[in-house]
């Protein structure tokens, strides 16, 4: 029985790594995107409200 490459071991690691490395970039994205979405909906909420003022401090908070 051979033992196995230790090229195609390493190899086969930083696949394994990439892949873990993509998948963690993607929840950050998916993340991102769900806030972005949650703030719309709460600048439409306040505009929707009258609420021109907490709107603006929002957006402000939001910026820095």
């Amino acid at each position: 029985m051979r033992a196995p490459d230790p090229d195609k071991k390493l190899l086969q690691e930083r696949l394994e790594t990439y892949q873990a490395l993509l998948d963690l970039r993607e929840r950050d994205m998916d993340r991102l995107y769900a806030e972005s979405d949650a703030f719309l909906v709460l600048l439409d909420f306040l505009l929707s409200a009258g609420r021109i003022e907490a709107a603006r401090e929002a957006i402000l908070e939001r910026l820095q």
